[in-house]
């Protein structure tokens, strides 16, 4: 008698393959700097504003002009002429669509595989990775920077970098968002270092205080790494950054449906409608989310550029 094998059911009576009921989620950067209290400053929603660009004022104000004595107790006190200026962020439309099939849909295996749920959810990690690339945008924008263009990044451009912000008087607490390229350059560096200052990092612990993308810190600095540090200089550099809260902020905008719309918001400030175009038996989900990000005091932040 032909013993039964495995291998021979293959063709008519056993999968191949078999494919299990969980789909897991491909090596992805989750860094999200905007959960990190302080790190960005959240300015509030556009919506009944009457505009799309929110302006932010700024004046010398609250010891940015300092008393001085008089010539005479009987002597006229000139004016001093109050210095002001304003930054402004613009809300703009940021979306991803997915499109499934009601036969997709219905095969589904469970909450683990591929169906309309797990599209909607999956969308806020899409929402947090388009706030970063955004965010980049804004790291490389300081018009102070630390580092030399085509060079590894060094605890001289770590150390340049700290010492201009306290030198315009930024108060803590400070923050780092560095390219992963840049950050193990750092700490390549490091390994020559002795003294009281000493990388510290991340352990499970923090990280579940300070959220993905929290590597450690260094010198009292919180150090976040991220792969959407843009490219700089024609590609040969990466751009990241040192700054203290109150240098970045951000806006959003939150849309309003009219009656009949099917729609979810699985996040804040994000939400996703449920459309179902015509004759093609699927469900198309479209994620929206307004905000813009931008630098709001250039004196608080440093550009740090050093080799892709």
């Amino acid at each position: 008698m032909t013993t039964v094998l495995h291998s021979n059911l293959e063709a008519d009576l056993r999968e191949a393959d078999r494919i299990e009921g969980i789909v897991r989620t491909t090596l992805v950067d989750q860094a999200d700097l905007f959960n990190v209290p302080g790190a960005i400053i959240y300015l509030g929603d556009v919506a009944g504003m009457g505009s799309d660009t929110a302006r932010i004022p700024y004046a010398s104000l609250d010891g940015s002009d300092a008393f001085t004595a008089t010539a005479a107790e009987n002597t006229a006190v000139a004016t001093t002429a109050l210095t002001d200026t304003s930054v402004t962020i613009a809300v703009v439309r940021h979306a991803i669509r997915r499109d499934i099939s009601d036969l997709a849909n219905l095969t589904s295996r469970g909450s683990g595989d591929i169906a309309t749920a797990r599209l909607v959810a999956s969308m806020v990690g899409e929402y947090s990775k388009g706030r970063m690339n955004t965010l980049a945008d804004s790291l490389d924008g300081f018009s102070a920077t630390a580092g030399t263009t085509t060079v590894d990044m060094d605890v001289d451009d770590w150390y340049e970098a700290q010492i201009t912000l306290q030198l315009a008087s930024v108060t803590g607490p400070y923050f780092c968002a560095l390219h992963p390229r840049q950050l193990s350059d750092f700490q390549t560096s490091l390994r020559a270092e002795g003294g009281a200052a000493q990388w510290q990092p991340a352990t499970a612990a923090m990280l579940a205080i300070k959220g993905q993308g929290f590597a450690g810190s260094f010198n009292g600095v919180d150090v976040y790494v991220t792969s959407t540090v843009n490219l700089f200089n024609t590609s040969a550099d990466r751009a990241g950054a040192m700054w203290g809260s109150g240098a970045l902020g951000w806006k959003t905008g939150t849309p309003s449906f009219r009656p009949g719309v099917i729609a979810t918001s699985p996040s804040p400030f994000l939400t996703v409608e449920l459309q179902r175009p015509d004759a093609t038996a699927t469900d198309a989900l479209i994620g929206h989310a307004y905000y813009g990000v931008g630098i709001l005091e250039q004196a608080r932040g440093v550009s740090i550029i050093t080799d892709a």
